[in-house]
């Protein structure tokens, strides 16, 4: 299709010539000819209206590729957090890690950086753009490294501290999101739910992971030591891979809740080693607060040498029942409470103690108990 304005004068030309000849031919052909004019001249509008672009489009519809809420939420998250994921490699392999801070430091798993010589760490990001890095200190039980990046200018810019969330109120059931970079496949993202929680997992060494989570998302050497996610792009744990299925189950990943890992990077940056808490007290096995008569459960202390737990007013014979306003019903609780302290700080301990002083010396069974609160200087543990 030609220009049309010129398309329009080319019709109006027409109609112009065509009443004059008409006229000039007589009256039944000048009718006809002042019929077909007046046709092509008031059709002029119709013409400037159909000729007003240049060009003639013919767009074909393709249909739109829509995406659900549910999917739109997972790219948000992916795209949010792969700038401050990275790869983490040694000489002998590597794993995924992430940005904890602003000053150039990243978590990442123990197995990636363990026997590594000096200088042969490197850190890649997002951007390919590489760093070398250097250990700050680790945390066996939990298959914990962090790192301190050399970062020059113009290295991994978009990479920020990911955003930390808190364990405490993870529930099981809901969304969680595992981000690694495994290096060969670039980035990637598992999603799944939390499976199970409050449980304790030996990963290496004999210290186990206190309140571990459970996660059916897909967590292997690829993506160990990554952040796993909540629906709020925050981290809510570090994925490890375990050596074995926790408690024999199939399917099922291990993960260290955020809190845990936050207080033992904080204690690596401060101390170049995680320090943890010790109550000042013995506690007696499992089941021992049953047999008492404890019918709630509890961990009963068997004695209570010189310190701080002596200071504070604690007894042999006391039940703890809580620890800082939280129930434990066994060793493992009591230790995964002490694991979000530091040595020097207090916590706070609610027991069940025998009125008569000489039954609890005795531990007696069945005996009428008041509830106290102790507030405790948490000691340096020697373990």
């Amino acid at each position: 299709v030609g220009s049309g304005s010129s398309a329009i004068k080319g019709l109006r030309r027409f109609g112009s010539d065509f009443w004059a000849s008409g006229r000039a031919m007589g009256t039944r052909r000048g009718l006809l000819a002042l019929f077909l004019s007046l046709l092509l001249l008031l059709g002029s509008p119709l013409a400037s209206r159909m000729g007003s672009s240049s060009t003639v489009h013919i767009q074909h519809a393709e249909p739109a590729m829509t995406l659900s809420l549910e999917e739109l939420t997972r790219i948000k998250i992916f795209a949010e957090a792969r700038p401050s994921v990275v790869f983490v490699s040694g000489l002998q392999g590597g794993a995924t890690g992430w940005v904890f801070d602003g000053d150039n430091h990243v978590v990442t798993s123990l197995r990636a950086v363990e026997g590594e010589p000096h200088g042969s760490i490197r850190v890649r990001f997002a951007d390919h753009t590489m760093a070398p890095a250097r250990i700050v200190g680790v945390d066996r039980g939990s298959d914990l490294a962090v790192l301190e990046v050399r970062r020059d200018p113009g290295i991994g810019e978009s990479a920020r501290p990911l955003r930390r969330g808190t364990s405490a109120d993870l529930c099981v059931g809901q969304d969680i999101y595992a981000v690694g970079d495994s290096g060969g496949l670039d980035h990637t993202l598992s999603r799944g739910i939390v499976c199970g929680l409050g449980q304790s997992f030996v990963l290496r060494g004999d210290h186990p992971v206190q309140g571990a989570i459970h996660v059916d998302a897909a967590i292997h050497d690829g993506n160990s030591g990554g952040p796993l996610l909540n629906s709020r792009g925050e981290v809510i744990a570090m994925s490890v891979a375990a050596a074995q299925q926790p408690g024999g189950l199939t399917g099922v990943g291990v993960a260290v809740p955020i809190d845990s890992v936050t207080v033992r990077v904080q204690s690596i940056l401060k101390h170049g080693h995680v320090r943890r808490p010790a109550l000042g007290v013995f506690l007696g096995p499992n089941g021992l607060a049953e047999q008492l008569g404890v019918r709630t459960g509890g961990v009963v202390v068997v004695e209570v040498p010189p310190g701080s737990a002596r200071d504070a007013g604690a007894r042999m014979g006391d039940v703890v029942v809580a620890v800082d306003g939280k129930p434990v019903s066994c060793l493992d609780d009591v230790v995964s409470a002490l694991d979000l302290h530091e040595p020097g700080e207090s916590a706070r301990l609610t027991v069940l103690r025998p009125v008569d002083r000489k039954a609890a010396d005795e531990l007696r069974p069945n005996v009428r108990r008041t509830e106290v609160d102790l507030v405790i200087f948490l000691e340096a543990s020697n373990t």
